[in-house]
């Protein structure tokens, strides 16, 4: 009696490279393949801590939102220099490795995949990537709408008008400072470790290229001989 073999074995096929349209495609992807918890698990961590500032905080809603603005700034400027680096170093990086060796990571699977080697090893770059553009879109639109004085603090002394709304005003007003340091101070300390991340990938790719280069050196060529030679005229 003959199994079938597993679907994620399969060899990879060439269409298969060209599936995915759209970044968030690539992005979802990614979640095939397995990851290091450290860089979550660090995140985490800051996510308690500024957890436990928020309620230190929480009477005092202009000081979380002074702080959140703050480090918007600082995140904006930080993510808009290395995005640069990052899309230069990774143009760099695909442009000295030879095509065949793509080819070949092409072809093999990444097992318990389903996918080749050639997305594994593309994935942590494109994840990376993936959130400093995100991260980058979410800054520009808190400094559209989030700047003192801008739409949402019109918005909610607008708000103080409507006797019916007056009661949740404040509320809305410290949950929404709170949640805004928490979730864009831990977004900002992932960043940063993903830039260590990326620094490592292109370390360990680069090593796995020459490993290859080595243990598969190109064949010698022999010289052409020049017009009008004949046979052991070069011996």
């Amino acid at each position: 009696m003959t199994t079938k073999p597993d679907a994620v074995d399969l060899p990879p096929r060439a269409r298969d490279l060209t599936r995915e349209k759209t970044l968030y495609q690539l992005w979802r992807t990614s979640f095939k393949f397995p990851k290091k918890n450290f860089n979550l698990w660090v995140s985490l961590a800051v996510c308690a801590g500024l957890m436990g500032y928020c309620v230190l905080a929480w009477d005092r809603p202009d000081a979380l939102m002074a702080a959140f603005r703050k480090l918007e700034a600082t995140g904006f400027g930080f993510a808009t220099s290395i995005l640069g680096f990052l899309v230069a170093g990774f143009t760099i990086f695909v442009t000295v490795i030879r095509v065949e060796i793509f080819v070949k990571m092409a072809q093999t699977v990444k097992k318990g995949t389903g996918e080749s080697t050639l997305k594994y090893n593309l994935s942590a770059f494109i994840v990376t990537f993936v959130h400093y553009i995100c991260y980058l879109f979410v800054c520009l639109l808190c400094e559209l709408f989030l700047p003192s004085g801008g739409a949402a603090s019109l918005a909610l002394a607008k708000a103080h008008e409507f006797e019916v709304l007056r009661p949740v005003v404040g509320q809305v007003h410290r949950f929404g400072a709170a949640a805004l340091v928490v979730a864009f101070g831990s977004w900002t300390i992932y960043l940063v470790l993903l830039l260590k991340s990326f620094v490592y990938n292109v370390y360990q790719v680069t090593t796995t290229v020459v490993r290859w280069e080595w243990e598969h050196p190109k064949p010698a060529q022999e010289p052409a001989a020049p017009p009008g030679a004949k046979p052991g005229d070069l011996a």
